[in-house]
């Protein structure tokens, strides 16, 4: 495939990505004052290894309760947090 139609494919549909999307936030109604930490804005990349239950590369699953692909920290002081995207 051309580089150009590999790029529209990639950001459109996620496929055809020469290097994997960044895990960020998405906005969801679930993540929206679940907690008493503040919810990063969509976007916002994750970070792993805060939590045990991110194995230090994935999100935090909890059976969907605050996202359809789980959740992850996104500042290293834990203050804030989000709805994991597709990508992660």
């Amino acid at each position: 495939w051309p580089s150009i139609k590999k790029a529209w494919c990639c950001k459109t549909e996620g496929a055809g990505c020469e290097e994997k999307r960044p895990c960020q936030t998405e906005e969801s109604k679930l993540a929206d004052g679940a907690w008493r930490l503040h919810v990063a804005p969509p976007g916002t990349p994750c970070v792993f290894g805060l939590d045990d239950r991110d194995e230090g590369y994935h999100c935090i699953l909890d059976t969907g309760s605050y996202g359809s692909w789980g959740w992850c920290y996104t500042s290293e002081d834990k203050s804030t947090w989000g709805a994991c995207n597709e990508d992660c």
